[in-house]
């Protein structure tokens, strides 16, 4: 008998593909779209376009994912609460999806370009580049993949 449901559930492991997400995974997208975002920005002002454009389409593709879960139920408020930064959560307001995204991605980069010239580093454009790196490095932008 153990047999059998050891190969039961072994069938049903089968019918669902390994990548599936979990809530939480799917939650956590939204972290990866905001961090993206600023992590973009911050590599913009460092000057590499390469990899502002890499974390930019990385933004919008974990935005995707994510509303698409968020818009089909399948991310459980507890979960949701947990997971999802206040600050998108107050932008999830819009007639689609890619608006939200771009609302999500002009208050991102807001604030990483205020971080970077808070000090008035922007008349000191050495000094912005410098203090956009280090908030990248900080960051770990590098590893968002």
């Amino acid at each position: 008998m153990r047999l059998h449901l050891s190969l039961i559930g072994f069938i049903i492991s089968l019918s669902f593909p390994a990548s599936a997400q979990t809530a939480s995974e799917k939650a956590r997208q939204s972290r990866v779209m905001w961090s993206a975002f600023q992590c973009s920005t911050f590599a913009e002002l460092m000057g590499d376009q390469k990899e502002q454009a890499r974390l930019f389409d990385l933004g919008i593709k974990a935005g995707r994912e994510f509303l698409e879960a968020a818009r089909n139920k399948q991310i459980p408020s507890e979960i949701a609460d947990k997971e999802v930064p206040m600050g998108v959560i107050w932008l999830m307001n819009g007639p689609s999806n890619d608006f939200i995204i771009g609302r999500v991605y002009e208050n991102a980069l807001g604030e990483a370009v205020t971080q970077v010239n808070k000090d008035d580093n922007f008349n000191d454009k050495t000094l912005s580049k410098q203090v956009a790196h280090n908030y990248y490095q900080k960051g770990n932008c590098v590893v968002l993949k």
